[in-house]
């Protein structure tokens, strides 16, 4: 589903949790879609074939999901060991991966629903990298300062934030801080005139 990114796409997939994974099928599906002339994957975020010269349902399909599917359950007992198993797969790098820890700690039932870490974890991406670097002064820079823990200032940075809050307020998890600050670093980038987003979110409600 991250992979994807996109509603309608998905829609057409089974939950091949329940029926056993066909490659065959998922493929099927996207050229279908694309042959349509809908979208088949949304922008928001970046998944690319690697380098290979070949389809990307296809390079999905035999060398991220199949993989994946063959070496069996990817849950540890933490968010942090599970996104430790996640990133020893092509295509999954840090920050895709704690998208997909994202999504199973809040599923009901799954065993990372009441890690230890639930509250305590995340994994730096591009956009929170330089997110927490402008909160700190330093400009929108990706680079971390070597000797500095990028988890140690952002839950800093959480505690400072849940003590603004409403007591009412469910209180924010790292992960949460970790998304604040990638959306901060768009925002700031176009603030400075250093950039601009890649696409505007329109409600499809108003």
């Amino acid at each position: 589903a991250r992979l994807i990114n996109n509603p309608d796409t998905l829609a057409l997939l089974p939950v091949y949790s329940s029926i056993g994974w066909d490659a065959e099928d998922f493929v099927n599906a996207l050229h279908e879609r694309r042959d349509a002339g809908g979208r088949v994957f949304n922008p928001a975020y970046i998944v690319s074939t690697n380098g290979r010269a070949m389809d990307k349902a296809e390079y999905l399909a035999q060398h991220v999901l199949t993989p994946l599917w063959e070496a069996g359950p990817m849950v540890a007992t933490t968010l942090e060991r599970t996104h430790a198993r996640l990133t020893q797969f092509q295509g999954l790098g840090s920050f895709m991966a704690a998208q997909v820890v994202a999504d199973l700690k809040n599923t009901v039932g799954n065993r990372l629903f009441n890690a230890k870490d639930w509250h305590t974890w995340a994994a730096p991406g591009p956009g929170s990298l330089r997110g927490l670097n402008r909160v700190r002064g330093r400009g929108g820079v990706k680079i971390w300062p070597r000797g500095e823990s990028w988890l140690h200032e952002l839950l800093k940075l959480r505690a400072a934030l849940n003590a603004e809050l409403p007591t009412s307020w469910t209180p924010l998890c790292a992960q949460d801080v970790q998304n604040c600050l990638c959306e901060f670093d768009k925002y700031e980038r176009v603030r400075l005139g250093e950039g601009k987003p890649k696409q505007l979110f329109t409600p499809a409600n108003k």
